[in-house]
């Protein structure tokens, strides 16, 4: 689902950049493998999927069906974007912070890289 692709890139991972408080409350109270540490969004991918979900259906009123082909085509469109190089123009990078063989074990984090506009 491309929509969701672009959701997370331009209202997740930028508000987080821009420090949007409405999105912090919310990360927040999510409870899940997606929290804000030491200045930075750590997150799994199976968390950040699920919190761009119910995200997403909040805001749009559209029902996104949480279902694995799903989430293996959201994996899939993080993977073949160009992520980074959008973020950096804003001042935001993801990073691994724990590997792990397993995909979905894998921690990454989302940085300030810079003062955000």
């Amino acid at each position: 689902m491309p929509e969701l692709y672009e959701f997370v890139l331009d209202k997740i991972f930028c508000g987080f950049v821009c420090r949007d408080p409405e999105l912090l409350r919310a990360i927040d109270a999510f409870e899940g493998e997606l929290d804000v540490h030491e200045g930075a969004l750590r997150f799994t991918l199976p968390a950040l999927y699920e919190f761009a979900c119910r995200s997403y259906e909040a805001t749009s009123g559209r029902v996104v069906r949480h279902h694995r082909d799903g989430y293996l085509r959201f994996r899939k469109a993080l993977y073949q974007n160009p992520t980074n190089s959008h973020l950096g123009t804003l001042g935001g990078q993801v990073e691994l912070q724990t590997p792990n063989p397993a995909h979905d074990l894998v921690v990454y984090k989302l940085v300030r890289t810079r003062g955000a506009r």
